[in-house]
């Protein structure tokens, strides 16, 4: 997963068969481009987005997987290349800067994430002297080109040679931080800090037993009551469980319970438009049946579907329960968002 951390503006462009460095316009370059530009410092909870939804990229030599770019600034533009959308869990993660503000090194990295403004265990991997300059006014095109082995290449357009090589064989780039889509907001919880997926017998209401925590993961700062968060809830025949927001292919949230039942479904989110709750956590919300959901749908190996969106600031909350009044039996909740 590549999760690409940019302290300035990213400019991810269309791939091309050519190369050259030399346009009528420099930032012709960019025709198509999806933007980002990070305002908040290097220790901020900076998104992290999936490759699985970059339009351009591409299968290179020797199976390598290549990513064209552009930068925009005067110095520090920094790639974190992360395994997972939220790497505060002790995440082990590679982080790229080129063109430091005050030495113009270009320098890689590798660390453990606990929180976005802590690490342990670094360890540097590369440093080098920086080789073209960047420039606010006129983009700095190039492509990242990662192996099987771990090798990575960062060539700049027109030149034959890369400028930045380096190695790390635990190297992961299924996600990148950047922000390139408007609106587009993940699910949080904790303090708009985690994630969790909890399972316990309801009793009332406001009543349960037998809790039980499956799965808690860090998710920092992510949903919105102005745009819906959509995403798709895929139920394997075998407890398995996976979340993707829409135009993704890699989930950002899987658990897996084998006694999961989602005959019922209930939500528990205030101020969204389409159906909004305003009873409180311990109020005798309605489940619905998922027999009359529009957005379902009942794949190979009996893989079921669920297409949902959220919009709200904080608390997005769904439950699956195996009748429509879950009171003696066992529910469980699938926390999207909790403060």
């Amino acid at each position: 997963m590549i999760f690409a951390t940019a302290v300035l503006a990213i400019i991810v462009v269309a791939l091309s068969g050519h190369t050259e460095s030399a346009y009528e316009n420099s930032f012709d370059a960019t025709k198509g481009c999806l933007q980002y530009n990070s305002q908040y410092g290097y220790e901020f909870a900076n998104p992290y987005f999936s490759t699985g939804a970059f339009r351009n990229v591409r299968k290179g030599p020797d199976n390598s997987t290549e990513f064209r770019f552009g930068m925009l600034g005067d110095y520090n533009a920094i790639f974190r290349l992360s395994p997972v959308e939220y790497p505060y869990d002790n995440t082990q993660m590679c982080e790229i800067d080129l063109f430091n503000w005050h030495s113009n090194v270009c320098e890689v990295r590798r660390f453990v994430r606990t929180s976005p403004s802590e690490i342990t265990n670094f360890k540097q991997l590369m440093v080098r002297s920086g080789r073209g300059k960047m420039s606010r006014i006129e983009p700095f095109m190039f492509t990242l080109a990662i192996y099987p082995d771990g090798s990575a290449t960062l060539t700049k357009d027109g030149a034959t040679y890369p400028f930045l090589e380096f190695q790390d064989t635990t190297i992961s780039f299924s996600l990148s931080a950047g922000r390139y889509q408007t609106g587009v907001r993940l699910l949080s919880g904790w303090a708009g800090t985690k994630t969790d997926v909890r399972r316990y017998v309801r009793t009332s209401p406001s009543e349960m037993i037998n809790y039980s925590m499956f799965k808690i993961q860090s998710s920092y700062g992510l949903l919105s009551q102005f745009d819906p968060l959509m995403f798709t809830l895929t139920i394997y025949s075998n407890g398995s469980v996976k979340l993707a927001k829409d135009g993704d292919k890699y989930p950002f949230f899987e658990f897996q319970d084998s006694t999961l039942s989602f005959k019922y479904i209930g939500f528990l989110t205030e101020g969204c438009l389409q159906y909004n709750s305003k009873g409180g956590y311990y109020y005798n919300h309605p489940y619905f049946s998922t027999a009359i959901f529009k957005n379902i749908h009942v794949g190979p190996n009996n893989v079921t579907k669920l297409r949902l969106g959220v919009a709200a600031k904080n608390d997005g909350h769904v439950r699956l329960a195996p009748v429509k009044y879950p009171y003696d039996s066992t529910a469980r909740k699938r926390v999207l968002s909790k403060i």
